[in-house]
C-alpha cells in the first residue's frame, strides 16, 4: 500500500461486511491461496448472483484482484491513529490507484510508439 500507507504503519482492522464497503476503503481478504491481504477496493462487480470486489495495492500497476464477497475479513479504519474512512482520503487513495494504473498503460503505449518511430517497426 506504498505510499499512501507505508510500510511499518499500524492499521487499526474493524469487522466489516462487503456491502459496508465503498469505492477507496481499505479492507483485508483472504486470497484464493489462503494468504491475508490489504489492499484499495477500486471496483464491484455482480457474477451470477455473487458480488466480487475488485482490489489492488496503491503501488501495482497491475490487474484488479477480484475477491469474493465471502472472502472479505475486515475492512482498515486507521492507520496510525489518523482515520481513513474520511470522503476525501478515501476519494485520494482511489485516484492515486486509478491513476498510477492509467500512467504505467499509457507509458507502455507511448514506448511503443516510440520504437515504431525510431525503429520504423
Amino acid at each position: 500500500m506504498y505510499p499512501l500507507i507505508p510500510d511499518g504503519s499500524v492499521l487499526t482492522l474493524v469487522p466489516a461486511p462487503a456491502s459496508a464497503l465503498r469505492l477507496g476503503d481499505v479492507a483485508l481478504y483472504r486470497s484464493p491461496d489462503g494468504r491475508f491481504i490489504c489492499h484499495r477496493l477500486l471496483a464491484r462487480r455482480h457474477i451470477a448472483g455473487t458480488t466480487q470486489l475488485g482490489f489492488r495495492g496503491d503501488a501495482f500497476a497491475i490487474p484488479l484482484d477480484w475477491v469474493d464477497s465471502a472472502n472479505i475479513m475486515a475492512m482498515v479504519a486507521q492507520q496510525d491513529g489518523i482515520r481513513l474512512d474520511h470522503p476525501a482520503r478515501r476519494l485520494a487513495g482511489w485516484l492515486y490507484a486509478w491513476g498510477r494504473w492509467l500512467f504505467s498503460r499509457t507509458r507502455i503505449k507511448l514506448g511503443a510508439w516510440r520504437r515504431q518511430i525510431l525503429y520504423h517497426r
